[in-house]
């Protein structure tokens, strides 16, 4: 994991060495011993300046005064000790941390993509199947990331799956019922011919809460064919049988008067 930051105590600029170093050097020492700190905390994050000469110090800190002041006056004060910075364990602990902290996200990393892959084997349904190279010919020698990048694509199931896990026995999705309008009645009983009364049609069902017996009407257009049903054969029966039926067969009588 990389350094992106460093620590410094609020009390830095009021601290014995720093007002020692300002009043030696001027502010801009101060300003270049932190720019050396985010040298080291990045490049160098266990502290020690190991392999740098005294001027590749000074322009890791962009020092711009007199070659060879910066770096003694860091050492003569207390900043530094030879090429190790003191105290920085102490102080940028996170710095002086990230090489252990990346091999534990490794480790890690790799841990949870060993579960996954035992999990996909096991679910695998034709067999093991090959896994899959960790890089292409060429490149497989290289320091490529690992684990491979998550989230990892698996495969979809198959509809022949999906219906084995819905069953044979799944009810159907119920059709909800919009009660018709007044025109769209009337269109229909007229491309029909049936001559029954749109208007009465609507309302005799409108008070019975579009209801056939206890039950929600399901499809309206086949209460019209049934009411275009019973009216002609109430119209063919005998007049009194016809009176009877009125109470059974809704509508007869208007199918009656518009046959009139």
């Amino acid at each position: 994991m990389p350094v992106t930051d460093i620590r410094v105590k609020v009390g830095f600029f009021n601290h014995p060495k720093t007002k020692l170093l300002r009043r030696t050097l001027g502010p801009e020492a101060v300003l270049s011993l932190l720019e050396l700190w985010i040298y080291t905390a990045v490049n160098k994050p266990r502290g020690d300046l190991d392999g740098m000469t005294d001027d590749m110090i000074e322009m890791a800190a962009n020092w711009t005064g007199d070659s060879g002041v910066f770096i003694g006056a860091l050492r003569s004060i207390g900043f530094m000790k030879n090429l190790q910075m003191n105290d920085w364990k102490e102080h940028n602990g996170f710095a002086f941390f990230s090489r252990e902290r990346s091999q534990i996200s490794r480790m890690a990393a790799k841990k949870r993509w060993d579960v996954m892959r035992k999990g996909l084997k096991k679910k695998t349904l034709s067999g093991d199947a090959q896994s899959m190279p960790t890089a292409c010919e060429g490149h497989n020698r290289g320091n490529a990331p690992s684990p491979a990048p998550l989230p990892l694509p698996l495969p979809l199931p198959s509809p022949d799956l999906k219906d084995k896990r819905l069953g044979e026995n799944t009810p159907p999705v119920k059709k909800l019922f919009i009660k018709p309008t007044t025109d769209q009645i009337r269109e229909y009983c007229t491309q029909r011919k049936n001559g029954i009364d749109a208007q009465y049609f609507r309302d005799y069902y409108d008070a019975r809460g579009w209801l056939i017996g206890k039950n929600q009407m399901k499809d309206w257009q086949a209460a019209v064919r049934t009411w275009e049903r019973n009216n002609r054969n109430n119209y063919s029966r005998p007049e009194n049988q016809a009176d009877q039926d009125d109470n059974i067969f809704p509508g007869a009588e208007i199918y009656r008067d518009s046959e009139n």
